[in-house]
């Protein structure tokens, strides 16, 4: 026995009814996939922020805890610098500093060594940059140190240590890197390079690095306080032995 077969299908109405249903599924699960996609974005550029914050100020303070007189390299150094220091910002510093210095003296009686001048600077664009030059090859007894101005015939050793630093506050105020303090823990208001009394007191630096890598994500601020041993060495008064 053959039962009849019918054409008939589903009606316009029971298309539309499930053509709704799944475009709704569809919407959910796709407004579900691009929550995530973004939530993974903002962790990523958040883990991103705190490693570069934390690893620019880990190499800043190492850097800086080695500044150092150049008189203090040499004692004989007659027309070195009075400061460890040579200017300080908001935004940048520069000073001197026994890093890189391997202390080994080639044959020919010439040589490179010598406290290096270093730079940390943050540019407009919130790029934070190292700077690290060499003193001018000069004779092994000379300590008069001197640095050419870098560019091509003067290299330097550059690397950038982050990027989106934020340089204003939440009121539109100045946020600055770099704060200055004397030894009685008094800020020392920049500018420093036209005073060689600010220079010659700085005995502490607090850096506040704050980097917003995504307009998504909250800001990632790391501060830390440098104390400067060795040209604080200079200023210490030394203890005289009672009879």
């Amino acid at each position: 026995m053959r039962f009849p077969q019918r054409d008939d299908g589903v009606t316009l109405i029971e298309m539309m009814v499930v053509v709704s249903i799944l475009g709704t599924v569809l919407a959910i699960v796709t407004q579900g996939m691009l929550q995530a996609q973004r939530t993974m974005t903002d962790n990523a550029a958040r883990l991103d922020g705190l490693s570069q914050t934390n690893l620019a100020v880990e190499g800043m303070t190492r850097v800086l805890r080695t500044a150092i007189l150049p008189s203090q390299v040499q004692a004989s150094c007659s027309g070195c610098d009075v400061a460890a220091f040579i200017s300080g910002g908001d935004f940048r510093v520069q000073f001197y500093a026994n890093v890189n210095n391997d202390g080994i003296l080639p044959p020919t009686g010439m040589t490179d060594l010598g406290p290096r001048r270093v730079t940390y600077e943050v540019d407009d664009d919130g790029v934070l940059t190292e700077t690290i030059q060499k003193p001018n090859v000069h004779s092994v007894t000379d300590f008069d140190f001197q640095y050419c101005e870098p560019g091509p015939s003067c290299p330097v050793s550059t690397r950038v240590l982050a990027r989106d630093v934020e340089t204003v506050d939440d009121l539109g105020g100045v946020r600055p890197v770099f704060t200055y303090y004397d030894r009685l823990g008094d800020t020392i208001a920049p500018p420093l390079e036209s005073d060689e009394s600010k220079l010659k007191a700085v005995d502490s630096i607090d850096i506040l690095l704050s980097v917003l890598p995504s307009d998504r994500s909250d800001s990632v601020t790391v501060t830390a306080r440098v104390t400067l041993p060795n040209a604080d060495s200079l200023i210490q008064p030394t203890p005289t032995a009672t009879p």
